[in-house]
């Protein structure tokens, strides 16, 4: 007789499924933070050494050895908290919140990446989800990272499906501040041990995003990681973005105009396939059954810098002028749109500002792209 896996297998090989895909990893470091509102202190692994690619073209890119950081201003904190935060969350989000469980994992994820879709399957916001240390008063405890000018649209969300959960939603962009962080090849990760209110953790999407780090508001990352200075360049976390390809926010992920595999969720571990149901799965199920993902959001590369920026989901066209992507950003020589697969190898794509002056774009395939998916 074949016994049947349990809950705790499945996600055991889950788990590891994403170590392996996160091969290119090395070093660990394991610290300890604490939250005024959290009852106990909570390890922090990080897992991770991650290599900042300095790219010659790239104003950004910084000379000297280090860590090199900066506020992530777009995007807001809320928290949710309560006996039932888990239940609240699981039924509304693409990835499966047992890869938070301490009972099953306690050291691998602290936080994790997911979406949050309308009940036609479509994204509405991406988030990231951090596990803090139990309530002392109130129970399970977490923060959700969205973008901060859709954080009251998040929460209304939430409390319109919270029905009788024991859960409570606050809005804490006032109270703290999102920052992202790189490092150099071969360096390790050292944090001030005097410094507290801090969360920090590996991006769980993709390895090239470096760390992700939650500090009191008024709190600088160079106050707190070791060798870490502010970058230069005001656009440096969003050109980083815009190469890897990593779409984030509304900008290039219109609410209502994709779907979670068209904005590669599933390669940026932002979606299970072994949890039960949740607002928007059947779509995405199917899809993934099916393997009929025609679109894709890659990274694009123009022939210049735009000062004319294109109109909202301006079209990417081929030679005979037809459409075969639709823009989803631009930040100086570099973009991000919603392409079809089979034309991303064109070299012929070009887009057309708001003056209806052309400009040549490629779009490339990123690296980190997995065909064998989560």
């Amino acid at each position: 007789m074949i016994k049947k896996t349990t809950r705790a297998s499945e996600m055991t090989l889950h788990i590891v499924t994403r170590l392996v895909r996160c091969s290119r990893q090395r070093g660990s470091l394991v610290g300890a933070f604490s939250f005024p509102f959290c009852e106990r202190q909570i390890p922090l692994p990080v897992t991770a050494l991650l290599s900042y690619r300095h790219n010659s073209q790239d104003s950004s890119a910084q000379s000297d050895a280090g860590f090199i950081s900066q506020c992530v201003e777009k995007r807001g904190l809320l928290r949710v908290v309560g006996p039932d935060a888990k239940a609240l969350l699981q039924g509304l989000i693409t990835n499966d919140m047992d890869c938070l469980n301490v009972d099953i994992c306690p050291t691998i994820n602290n936080c994790l990446y997911s979406l949050i879709l309308n009940n036609q399957g479509r994204v509405l916001w991406d988030i990231i989800i951090y596990r803090l240390g139990e309530d002392k008063d109130k129970g399970q405890n977490y923060l959700l990272e969205t973008d901060k000018d859709q954080v009251d649209d998040v929460l209304k969300h939430l409390k319109k499906y919270k029905l009788r959960k024991k859960a409570d939603l606050f809005s804490m962009s006032d109270e703290m501040s999102v920052w992202a962080v790189a490092s150099p090849p071969n360096e390790s990760v050292t944090v001030a041990s005097n410094k507290s209110h801090i969360f920090l953790n590996m991006d769980p999407r993709a390895p090239d995003l470096g760390y992700r780090l939650i500090l009191a508001s008024g709190t600088q990352a160079s106050d707190v990681v070791t060798n870490c200075k502010v970058a230069d360049d005001p656009q440096w976390y969003e050109k980083l973005r815009y190469r890897l390809g990593v779409g984030e926010g509304v900008v290039n992920h219109p609410p209502g105009k994709c779907f979670p595999l068209e904005a590669n969720a599933d390669y940026l571990n932002g979606v299970s396939f072994r949890k039960g149901c949740y607002i928007g799965q059947e779509l995405t199920a199917r899809t993934q059954h099916t393997g009929a993902v025609r679109k894709r959001l890659m990274p694009l590369t123009l022939a210049e810098n735009l000062d004319e920026q294109p109109e909202g989901d301006a079209a990417v066209a081929n030679s005979a002028g037809k459409q075969v992507g639709k823009l989803r950003g631009v930040i100086c020589s570099l973009g991000l749109a919603l392409m079809r697969i089979d034309a991303s190898e064109d070299t012929s794509l070009h887009i057309k500002t708001s003056t209806g002056r052309k400009v040549g774009v490629t779009a490339s395939q990123p690296s980190w792209w997995n065909t064998e998916g989560p």
